[in-house]
């Protein structure tokens, strides 16, 4: 009887590990993607002090994505021998491109309905220019991550036959490169994958690597803290414009090393608070990919702007705490939104909002 147990327990699959303290990361990482988007009312207040706190939102926020890549590619690699390449790109297409697809078709119907009944856009420009909204994810200033990453999800398999040796080598001296080739702000050209798939690769070397990488961040904790204390100073005095030298964006080039620097630091404390039970940074981290696709759409322009003019008439020294608590609301309607989907859609909202 005991050998058929051991025997069953051999033949069963090994249980899938929960990673808490990446769930918590993600959490960290939605937050932060929200705010950069969010935290910004130099359209509707355009004076000083708006473009002080647009700054502001600019250092601190700017380039957070990279948060989602390292994510990325931890998870890719972690779970890599617990997937077939088929099943895996079945999930990424189900939860990930699905959203994104009936997503952005439903934004372009709705904006074009009335041109389309009226005659003055065809059928066929429609298609086309649907076509082209998918294919480069500009119906948002978000969405143009989802098809990078798509591409990224095909390839991908092709990093799994490096060594650990490899990987790790690959991972540090492709982080070299987006020192000197820039990412190009929301549009999916080569140099956004040069930029930004060498902090795919790092994810993945750090999931092959965990204890050492942690290990790293503990030794070194203090030069990250500088690092990323230096790159933030500096950043504030060039007010985050861009600063060219030949082709090279240096003020980009300082933002990956801030936020580089700083993804280690918050996996490291994401590590050190793994045991800690937060439904609140749960429940954020599952929603995550609803936030990312819905979070533009909360934020009404007319809403904000009628909100925001009325603050500056009546009190323009609270425009920064007004935007901070602005974008607060943003985030928890954006939450309550993805509840009462998933409510209402149930299974299927995966494949709708991608929770």
């Amino acid at each position: 009887m005991k050998q058929a147990v051991a025997a069953a327990e051999l033949k069963s699959p090994p249980k899938k590990r929960f990673l808490k303290y990446i769930h918590y990361f993600r959490a960290i990482a939605i937050v932060n993607i929200i705010f950069s988007h969010t935290l910004d009312i130099t359209l509707q207040v355009p004076n000083a002090a708006a473009e002080q706190l647009s700054i502001f939102r600019e250092v601190l926020f700017h380039g957070s994505t990279l948060y989602f890549l390292i994510i990325s590619g931890f998870l890719f690699q972690f779970l890599a021998p617990k997937f077939t390449l088929r099943g895996h790109l079945k999930k990424k297409f189900a939860n990930v491109i699905m959203p994104y697809l009936i997503l952005s078709t439903s934004i372009m119907v709705y904006r074009y309905s009335g041109h389309l009944y009226s005659g003055k856009v065809s059928v066929a420009e429609f298609s086309r220019l649907l076509q082209e909204t998918l294919l480069l994810g500009n119906i948002s200033i978000q969405y143009w991550y989802i098809p990078f990453i798509a591409v990224v999800y095909l390839f991908s398999p092709l990093f799994l036959k490096l060594s650990k040796k490899q990987l790790k080598r690959t991972a540090l001296l492709s982080c070299l490169l987006p020192l000197v080739v820039s990412r190009t702000g929301s549009e999916v050209t080569a140099a956004q994958f040069v930029y930004f798939v060498p902090v795919f690769i790092l994810g993945m070397h750090i999931a092959n690597n965990l204890d050492g990488t942690l290990a790293f961040i503990r030794k070194q904790r203090f030069a990250l803290i500088l690092i990323s204390g230096i790159s933030t100073i500096i950043l504030f005095y060039l007010e985050a414009a861009p600063l060219q030298a030949l082709h090279i964006n240096l003020t980009e080039s300082l933002f990956f090393i801030q936020k580089i620097s700083l993804s280690l630091l918050l996996l490291h404390f994401s590590y050190l608070i793994r045991n800690w039970k937060s439904p609140s940074l749960s429940l954020i981290a599952d929603y995550s990919f609803a936030l990312y696709f819905l979070h533009i759409f909360i934020d009404r322009y007319a809403v904000r702007a009628m909100f925001f003019e009325w603050i500056n008439t009546k009190a323009p020294f609270l425009l920064a705490p007004s935007a901070f608590l602005f974008s607060c609301y943003v985030f928890l309607a954006t939450l309550l939104a993805t509840a009462v989907i998933k409510k209402l859609l149930k299974k299927y909202s995966r494949y709708v909002i991608g929770a």
